[in-house]
Order: structure tokens, then C-alpha cells, then sequence
């Protein structure tokens, strides 16, 4: 019953993202349509054995990628990296506003129908030889290299050979003209114009051409073993990865602003010859073919693409040296921390009051700590919501509530967009909820919670109604041996936590909650809503507590710490007064010693004496010590 159910999950959440409901099966598709040289540059990017016909290696690639080489297995939609890098590349929005999915789609039907677009044609014919006075532009800027000599694509719809171009201006110079001027040259010295045309014109025999188409499909091939392997490294990177880093949009979306903040930044390039007032740079990355594309774009008025040109050779070479991999390592730490951040702003909007788990990074100036929480996101705790006079480590795990998500916020030099407290008191409830699983489940109920963080706590729980717990409340938030007690005091910082009953009588309520002094009685002075000496309306109720003077000090606690506790958590205005002790009580209290308290006694010979009806047992200072040690005189307690 659960594999049903598990699959069903699995093509319930597949519909709802667009995603394909048996990705391997559309995989394998995918792949019977590439030719040999496109999947073996694959296999050797993805470290697997190349040989082999083309359906082992599409098994290969399949097991690589999902584990599996069945058409119709489950595949979580997390776990399908292809299709989620699919569904990155489609919605990716390029120069124009237009994303990588619609030129797809446009391309692809335009195949189909066979269709020729003689505008592009004519706009790629024009940029081969042509020089608009603005800038010069060499052959690798405009990508017309052509090692064959051949006419382009441009050029054939056109019927041209491609071989130069002359608007009327005299910004381009075609073959004809060259030869022309050279036979003239030539006739005015005299020389043959046939040899002359032969030096200018120099046709490729069939070996020359073999051996540059030669060149040319290695070089090809070792381009897509480079981007394949680039394509399939990501890969690993996110399954390797836990939380935001663990989504391969994520990591496709920082390495694509890490390249493109490199080749930006790159001096001999095809976009640093092009106007800086009208070019782009757009990098494409597509996992499903395992290829790379860095297009260096020259952008009209309109916003519109021009015309573009695939720069991917120069960057591969010019990044080739380790310094230079270091300094695109860098950037691509930043791009990703940036990008986990952004996705971290996003998820944690509608998860306030969520208790996190998170490790300290560094200190800021200004007293705010930078976390990373267990999910790969950054957050910032700020001195405010902190615990007073505690020093944070790097490494030390805490756990803090997320109180809001502010997209600018930065600690410690890094953004960090999600907020959170430590010395809120709902922390206390949510690490009740986390450690008590009766809590968890609502068969015990928090009713109210009161805290000076980093000091001491107290939470008042209850069974739930209708419940009929065989334990009491208290005895299941504390545990066996107060094993859960020590576990919540553990992720409080060793702060104090009181875990109290609750009661539905205030007065008795209120003796709870001045736990741990011994309270002789509860008196209501004022109720909330009666009218005070000066008219004004109370907004809380006021209670006298009587205790004993051995509990007075327990009862308020160091500082008042205690009874503020207790008014906070009862929510009303508390007293504590000594409560008048009885003969009884007396006797009690003393354990049953009937000698009176010895009190000091000052008169004009400064003596002191003690209370009691028989003779007094200390001597004093002036007077001498019969020999049974006895005082000569008998003297008359003294009344303070």
C-alpha cells in the first residue's frame, strides 16, 4: 500500500510543477536522438566508459543520472536533476524577455515546417565583412571563422559566396575589387596578372581540407568533452549538497553569474570589442545536452538581440590556468551564497514563529551574529534578540525562532535575509513541542509560557480536553529521570526552566506559579475591570501571597526574578507579604524547641543576655565566673 501511495505522491507533485511523469522514460528519448559523438563526449564528462553501441550508452547515462534504467520508475521530482534543470533553463528569461523554453519551441516548429528566416540570414551575411565606423570588429568578434573557405548558411539561403560584402560606402572591400586593383597594378609593371591572381587565391587541395575538417571535428568533440564534464560536475555538486544547496537551479543559477561576471571581465573577448552602450552577455546552460554557451550579444534600440556571437572557446581557454579557476571558484562561492540566500528569503516568508536549528559563522561589528542554519540559509540574530552577556563561538549550535525575513539585512559582511530571536519566550514552547512529542501530538497543552532569557523560565502545561492522560502533565514535560527536562535546559543554553501545572482557580494558579516557595495562602485584592482611587479601570488583577519568613526570599526570588516570573505567566499583579505565625506554627516551624530566639541586649554596662526564664549561660564582661560556672546574680530578660 505504500508504493501506490509513494507514487502517487510523486505524480501529484510532478503535475503540480509541470514536471514529466516518468522522466525516464523521456530521458531515454531524449538521448536516442543524439548521434554517437554527442553521447560519448557525455559519458566521458560524467567519468563513464565510452565504448560500447548506442543503447548501452544511454543505459549508462541513465543509471548515472537516476539510478535506473526502468522507463516507468518512480522518480522523485527533487531527485530528477535533468528535469529540474529543464524547468530552469525554460523559465530563464534572456535579453528582450524572452526565455530559453520559447526560443526552443519557435526553433523547433520552424525545423519542422521548414521554414528560413531570410531577415536573420540576411542580417547574419551582412555582419560577416562589414564595418558599421562605430567599432572594427576581427572575424572572431563577428564568428564567421570559416577554416574550409566554404560560403555560410547565410550566404547559401542567399545565393552569395559569402566571401565578402560592400554596402556602396566603401566600409567593406570585396574580392572583385581586390583583384582588380592588383590586375592593374600588375599591367602598370608590367607582370602577369594570372601569377598575381594566384598568390591573392590560394585553393585548398583535398588533403588540406581533409586534414582542417580533421582539426576541426577534434576540436569540436574536445569543446563538448569540456562543457559535458562542466555540466556533469554540477551535477554531483547537488547531490552532494543538503538544503537550498542541494536544488540544481540553485547551483545553475550562481554558475551562470559567475561566468558571466567573468567573461565580463575578460580583456580580449568578442563583447569587450563591441559597444559598451549596446551588448550583453547571455550564458546558456543546458544539462540535457551537456552543453555550454557563452553568447556575446550586440542589443538594438528596442531591447531586442541583433545579432550574437558564441564566445565559449575563449573563455575555456583563457580560464584554463589554476589562478584563473581560483578567481571563477571564488565567484561562484559568492554567486551561491547569494542564491541560497534569495531562495531562503523566499521559503521563509510564511514560516514565522518556526524554531531553527543553526550554527554560529562570525560576529559583526555592530553585536549582530551570522547563523547558517541547517538548510544552507544564512541568518542574522541581532543583539536585541540575543541572550544578555553570552559570547558566542564559531562552531557553537543554537537554537533561535524566526521573527520575519528582510531580504537587506546583512551581518558580519554577508546578507543575511531571515531574522531570528533567542530570547523570545515562544522559543520555549517550540522547544517543548520539539522535545515532548504529547506536546507535539496536542494531548498536552502549553497554556502560558513567561521567561528572562539565559536566566530562568517557567511554562505552565495541561492535559487537553478530553484527554485522560494516566501521567500528569508535569511528570511527562519533565520525564524519566528528568531526561526531557535536561534536553530542553540543553538547547536553552543551560538556562532554568520551571515546568508548573495549571490550574483553573487564579489563587491556586498563582501559588503554582511562585514555585519553589511553600505558599500559606492567596488573596485577591482587586479584580481586572474594577475602578482604582483615581477612577481609571484595572487592567489586571491583584493578589497577595502570604508565605512564611523562611520562604519570603524564595518567594521573590534575586531581584524580584521570581515573582515577575509569576506575575508574567498568571498575568496579573502579585504581593508577597509575611504571612503571621501562629504558637502552633511556632512550635512547628522550630521543630518543637521551646527556647526563644537569643537576642542581643545593649545597656549601659554592654552586656547581653538571652531570653530564657532560667539563669542566662553567658557570663558577662565585667563581673567574675563563680566556680560553676555560673553568674553571681541572676538576671532579668531584656524585651527588645
Amino acid at each position: 500500500a505504500a508504493a501506490p501511495a509513494r507514487r502517487a505522491s510523486h505524480v501529484a507533485r510532478a503535475a503540480s510543477r509541470q514536471l514529466s511523469e516518468f522522466p525516464v522514460a523521456d530521458r531515454r528519448a531524449e538521448l536516442s536522438g543524439m548521434k554517437m559523438a554527442q553521447l560519448k563526449p557525455l559519458c566521458k564528462g560524467s567519468g563513464l566508459r565510452q565504448g560500447g553501441k548506442k543503447s548501452e550508452l544511454i543505459d549508462r547515462l541513465l543509471e548515472h543520472e537516476f539510478g535506473t534504467t526502468d522507463d516507468e520508475a518512480d522518480i522523485d521530482p527533487r531527485d530528477d536533476i535533468v528535469g529540474l534543470a529543464n524547468e530552469w533553463r525554460s523559465g530563464r528569461a534572456v535579453s528582450g524577455g524572452v526565455s530559453f523554453g520559447e526560443m526552443d519551441r519557435v526553433e523547433n516548429a520552424l525545423s519542422r515546417s521548414g521554414f528560413v528566416d531570410e531577415r536573420a540570414a540576411d542580417a547574419a551575411f551582412y555582419e560577416q565583412g562589414f564595418d558599421d565606423g562605430g567599432y572594427a570588429r576581427s572575424s572572431e568578434a563577428r564568428g564567421d571563422q570559416n577554416a574550409f573557405g566554404a560560403p555560410s548558411a547565410a550566404a547559401r539561403v542567399l545565393g552569395r559566396d559569402g566571401r565578402g560584402f560592400d554596402d556602396g560606402g566603401g566600409s567593406g572591400w570585396g574580392r572583385d575589387d581586390d583583384d582588380s586593383w592588383y590586375a592593374e597594378e600588375d599591367t602598370r609593371l608590367g607582370g602577369d596578372v594570372s601569377e598575381r591572381g594566384a598568390n591573392v587565391v590560394k585553393e585548398l587541395t583535398a588533403e588540406e581540407k581533409a586534414e582542417a575538417q580533421r582539426r576541426a571535428r577534434n576540436k569540436a568533440e574536445r569543446s563538448l568533452e569540456r562543457r559535458a564534464a562542466i555540466v556533469a560536475a554540477l551535477r554531483t555538486l547537488a547531490t552532494e549538497r543538503e538544503g537550498f544547496e542541494s536544488d540544481p537551479r540553485v547551483h545553475l543559477e550562481a554558475v551562470s553569474r559567475a561566468i558571466e561576471r567573468a567573461y565580463r571581465n575578460m580583456r580580449h573577448s568578442a563583447f569587450a570589442k563591441m559597444d559598451d552602450r549596446s551588448r550583453d552577455v547571455c550564458v546558456d546552460i543546458n544539462v540535457a545536452t551537456g552543453t555550454l554557451a557563452i553568447l556575446a550579444q550586440r542589443v538594438g534600440r528596442a531591447g531586442t538581440v541583433e545579432w550574437e556571437v558564441d564566445d565559449t572557446e575563449a573563455f575555456l581557454e583563457a580560464h584554463s590556468k589554476r589562478h584563473q579557476i581560483r578567481k571563477l571558484a571564488y565567484a561562484f562561492t559568492e554567486e551561491i551564497n547569494e542564491a541560497v540566500s534569495a531562495a531562503a528569503a523566499e521559503s521563509y516568508v510564511a514560516r514565522d514563529g518556526e524554531m531553527v536549528e543553526a550554527t554560529v559563522v562570525a560576529e559583526g561589528q555592530n553585536g549582530e551574529i551570522l547563523l547558517k542554519l541547517d538548510d544552507g540559509a544564512y541568518a542574522c540574530l541581532p543583539p536585541e534578540e540575543g541572550i544578555p552577556d553570552k559570547r558566542y563561538a564559531q562552531g557553537d549550535k543554537i537554537c533561535a525562532l524566526v521573527i520575519g525575513v528582510e531580504p537587506r539585512t546583512w551581518a558580519a559582511d554577508k546578507r543575511a535575509p531571515v531574522i531570528v530571536s533567542c530570547g523570545i519566550a515562544g522559543l520555549l514552547a517550540e522547544v517543548l513541542k520539539a522535545e515532548v512529542p504529547e506536546v507535539a501530538d496536542g494531548r498536552v497543552v502549553i497554556k502560558g509560557v513567561s521567561r528572562v532569557s539565559g536566566k530562568m523560565a517557567k511554562v505552565a502545561v495541561a492535559a487537553a480536553a478530553g484527554e485522560d492522560l494516566a501521567v500528569d502533565p508535569v511528570l511527562v514535560c519533565v520525564g524519566a529521570e528528568n531526561a526531557r527536562l535536561r534536553a530542553i535546559r540543553e538547547r536553552l543554553g543551560g538556562e532554568v526552566c520551571q515546568i508548573l501545572p495549571w490550574r483553573e482557580d487564579p489563587e491556586a494558579f498563582v501559588a503554582e506559579a511562585l514555585f519553589p516557595a511553600v505558599i500559606q495562602r492567596v488573596t485577591q485584592m482587586d479584580a481586572a475591570g474594577s475602578l482604582d482611587e483615581r477612577g481609571n479601570v484595572r487592567r489586571m488583577s491583584k493578589f497577595v501571597a502570604y508565605v512564611n519568613r523562611f520562604d519570603e526570599a524564595k518567594a521573590i526570588g534575586a531581584g524580584g526574578m521570581n515573582v515577575k516570573l509569576a506575575a508574567a505567566l498568571c498575568g496579573c499583579f502579585i504581593m508577597v507579604e509575611r504571612h503571621e505565625e501562629t504558637a502552633f506554627e511556632k512550635f512547628a516551624s522550630r521543630g518543637g524547641d521551646t527556647r526563644a530566639e537569643e537576642r542581643w541586649a545593649e545597656d549601659d554596662a554592654d552586656r547581653w543576655s538571652d531570653a530564657r526564664e532560667d539563669d542566662g549561660w553567658l557570663p558577662s564582661l565585667d563581673e567574675p565566673i563563680s566556680a560553676g560556672g555560673q553568674n553571681a546574680e541572676k538576671r532579668a530578660p531584656i524585651d527588645l
